[in-house]
Order: C-alpha cells, then sequence, then structure tokens
C-alpha cells in the first residue's frame, strides 16, 4: 500500500544514524509516524499500543535492554515485545512530560509526589546509577500513572539526586509545595534531598 512516495513496509527498513548534531539522523520511507527523536535514537508508533525505538548504535541498544530486562515486573517501565540488534519494540505510553503535565495543571497533587518518589526509589533499588531523570523522560499517563522511559545510560552515568527534577520544580514555583509532600511522604529522603534543594 502506498501513501505518497511513503509506503507500508517493515520498520526494520528506517534508517537512524548519528547526526550532525547531538539527535540522531532518520530516513524513514514508511507511513509509521516519527514521535520522538534522541541522542541515541528515534522513536516511531506502530500502532495504538506498539512503538518503536530504533538505535544509531548497537551499544546502545545493549545499554538500553539491560535497562528494560533488570524492571522487567516494574510498573514505572513500559512493557518490552521484542527487540533487535538495532531496536526495541515497547508498549506506547499515552500521557506527557512531567514538566508539561505540571505547567497544564498548575499545582503538584500529592499523589503525584508520591509515585514520583515511588519510581526514583525502584531506580535505586533495580541498581540504575542514574536518578537524574530529564523531564521528559518522566511521563505522566493519562490515568496519571508515572512511567520513566529512555533508559540508555541507567548504568553509565552516576547521579544520584535528581537535578533536573528540583530545576523543574523551581522553575514552576512547585519546589515548597514537592518538599512539604515529600516530608509527609519519606522523611529519609526528605532530609537528604533537602540538602540538595537549598
Amino acid at each position: 500500500m502506498e501513501q505518497g512516495n511513503k509506503t507500508t513496509g517493515d520498520f526494520r527498513s528506517i534508517s537512524v544514524k548519528k547526526g550532525a548534531g547531538h539527535k540522531v539522523s532518520v530516513d524513514n520511507l514508511t507511513e509509521y509516524p516519527l514521535i520522538g527523536l534522541g541522542d541515541q535514537g528515534a522513536v516511531f508508533l506502530l500502532d495504538r499500543d506498539r512503538c518503536v525505538k530504533i538505535f544509531a548504535s548497537k551499544k546502545d541498544v545493549k545499554k538500553e535492554l539491560k535497562a528494560y530486562h533488570t524492571g522487567r515486573h516494574s510498573p514505572f517501565l513500559p512493557k518490552i515485545f521484542e527487540s533487535g540488534p538495532n531496536y526495541i519494540v515497547m508498549e506506547y505510553i499515552r500521557g506527557m512530560p512531567f514538566d508539561e503535565y505540571l505547567r497544564l495543571k498548575g499545582f503538584i497533587p500529592f499523589e503525584i509526589t508520591a509515585r514520583l518518589v515511588s519510581a526514583i526509589k525502584e531506580m535505586k533499588l533495580l541498581g540504575f546509577r542514574r536518578l537524574d531523570v530529564s523531564m521528559r523522560h518522566i511521563i505522566v499517563t493519562d490515568n496519571e500513572a508515572i512511567k520513566l522511559i529512555d533508559h540508555v545510560n541507567a548504568y553509565t552515568i552516576n547521579s544520584k539526586i535528581p537535578l533536573s527534577l528540583f530545576t523543574c520544580l523551581t522553575e514552576s514555583g512547585m519546589l515548597q509545595s514537592f518538599m512539604e509532600q515529600l516530608k509527609h511522604t519519606d522523611i529519609k529522603l526528605y532530609n537528604e534531598w533537602r540538602r540538595e534543594d537549598s
């Protein structure tokens, strides 16, 4: 089936390569829409429930697969359906990045704070070394669950404090609310993080 000069084809025919800046470059002659572009790969929507991340480097596929395999039972990570030498087919998460969610909501609900703290603590339990997750990689789903995506650097970047989260909350004027909620959620973590947000 042809659609303009694009054809319904195998997503494996999509080419993703390291680009001139930080972002990868994409050559896509299929009808699968591009829904995400990053430093290591590009994400395409396959159907209403699945997407595929195609990587420029096979090493990055292995690194991300290791993280997903370790967290395969975690409610905070997307499910993995299939993988190949340069791709991972995973659950498509409907929702929005955490910073966008805060802008639209105008405040941070206690339940979101509790779920976010649980997600970060779970990453620590899974042995992930990178706890400073980019705000665009924290997804608040349509039913206000928390999902964490893009784990290529889960074991290679060592960051024990979510400084990006503090920056986002400071910029949105919600850091104080978050810290008050954190105090009632996990006092130990509150005392640890309070030193970092000052």
